[in-house]
């Protein structure tokens, strides 16, 4: 049976709001480092196997000796991108043109000898020749993506699009919330329709988001549970004329959960990376003109 702490007294000694501090001051970067880690345990806390649990127990014990983790080295990550960038302006981090090596990856996919697959590549052939069935017809004219994800092959997040550069700006933009509303749907992806900025995490902070996390994930991991009580009275131990239970149940445990959602960990690295990606451009040098003097 698992233990239960009812009591502030009994939170881990090793619980402390002032190593907590230092969120304050962090940006988006961060905060996408913060969350990734979390995101990471949670996942890792979800195994069956010995090694994974491990793994998250090492985190947990890491975070409790300092809550606030250092940034990673991503400056590899982050050079590969900007070569790929000055090889084709036409790419942003999350959205680019479909790259040749995309193309053999899923062509790979298509060639494999699975039925599905073949199916795929009969009725494509019969389309081809105007011979397909209006039921090859529609499997060919399904989107890639959709077939893959009816196949249980998870895409990351990402989508395959074909975009008329012919058509207006006004006419692309519109068709593209369109579709990207219909596929996110019919994909079940959910992401933030904003960037995050300065106040969200100030409010992330000032809800004691990270504080509870970390409680909760530290209980997971050792078959323990903690009250709403105690957690608010040792997240917001100086709000003696506030409700502190209701406030951990109304505001800091959804603001958790969506925090450790794939989603939104992923939205707040894309938008990490695509910041030290145009503060590494704008901090280039220009190119050198070939004029003469």
């Amino acid at each position: 049976m698992s233990k239960t702490i009812k009591s502030v007294k009994n939170i881990p000694s090793w619980f402390n709001l002032k190593k907590y501090e230092a969120l304050r001051t962090l940006d988006v970067q961060g905060w996408s480092r913060q969350i990734l880690i979390r995101t990471v345990v949670a996942e890792l806390l979800e195994s069956d196997a010995p090694e994974d649990k491990q793994e998250a127990l090492d985190w947990i014990n890491e975070i409790a000796i300092s809550p606030v983790i250092a940034p990673a080295d991503d400056s590899g990550h982050v050079e590969n991108w900007l070569t790929r960038i000055k090889r084709n302006p036409c790419i942003t981090y999350s959205v680019w043109p479909t790259e040749i090596l995309t193309l053999y990856a899923y062509a790979q996919e298509f060639d494999s000898g699975d039925a599905y697959m073949r199916n795929l590549r009969a009725a494509c052939k019969a389309s081809l020749h105007g011979k397909a069935t209006l039921e090859e017809d529609a499997l060919v004219r399904q989107s890639f993506d959709h077939a893959m994800s009816d196949q249980e092959i998870d895409s990351e997040g990402m989508m395959n699009l074909t975009v008329d550069l012919s058509a207006t700006d006004e006419q692309l933009i519109a068709d593209y919330k369109r579709c990207l509303t219909a596929s996110r749907k019919a994909l079940g992806k959910v992401a933030p329709q904003q960037n995050f900025c300065a106040k969200d995490f100030c409010k992330w902070f000032e809800n004691g988001i990270l504080p509870y996390i970390d409680l909760t994930l530290w209980a997971r991991a050792h078959n323990i549970s903690i009250t709403q009580n105690a957690l608010g009275e040792a997240i917001f131990p100086n709000e003696d004329d506030a409700d502190t239970t209701e406030r951990i149940r109304r505001t800091t445990k959804p603001q958790a959960t969506y925090l450790l959602r794939e989603e939104t960990c992923r939205a707040l690295e894309y938008q990490a990376t695509s910041e030290k990606i145009a503060e590494k451009m704008s901090a280039s040098p220009p190119p050198k003109s070939n004029t003469g003097t």
